[in-house]
């Protein structure tokens, strides 16, 4: 039964952004060199396009949690990756005003998405710490209501203070 799931399909957007990138230096190099020099620019640019595009496509993810094993399927592409729990090493919950994203690190690589839908993150961590009790939990800012939330739940965390930095 699936539990919890996220994308990463934002990154879509990324060709766009290249194209809009693109489109000055072609202009300032179409107004001051030959044509040919402008054909080859042309060529060049739509190559990289097409590798970014081709890059894009193969790094479009959804993520699924379900009970027994996480699945990272790839959109574009046919292939699924299946992750154990144990295989989790640490969750990162970046929750900023420019960004709401989501990190895990396991065994073999890392990978990063938008927020995951749900109502309390608290309740979140509490079924992820079930399933992986050695999971190392990050929350950024570490100021945050979420940061606090957190540590109500599984203890408080002050600085210590040595004697030799007083």
């Amino acid at each position: 039964m699936k539990k919890y799931s996220s994308n990463n399909s934002k990154e879509v957007l990324l060709p766009l952004l290249v194209i809009v990138i693109m489109i000055l230096p072609l202009k300032i190099i179409y107004d001051e060199c030959n044509l040919f020099i402008f054909v080859l620019s042309i060529l060049f640019s739509l190559t990289f396009l097409i590798y970014i595009i081709k890059k894009t496509r193969e790094s479009i993810f959804e993520i699924v949690f379900y009970d027994n094993q996480i699945e990272i399927i790839y959109s574009y592409i046919k292939k699924v990756e299946k992750l154990k729990y144990s295989d989790l090493l640490e969750y990162h919950f970046i929750r900023t005003s420019k960004s709401n994203t989501d990190h895990i690190i396991y065994i073999s690589g890392k990978k990063s998405f938008s927020s995951l839908e749900y109502k309390n993150t608290i309740e979140f961590i509490k079924w992820l710490k079930e399933k992986n009790p050695n999971i190392k939990i990050n929350i950024f800012p570490s100021d945050s209501t979420l940061e606090y939330e957190f540590q109500k739940e599984t203890g408080f965390k002050y600085r210590e203070f040595h004697k030799e930095t007083l």
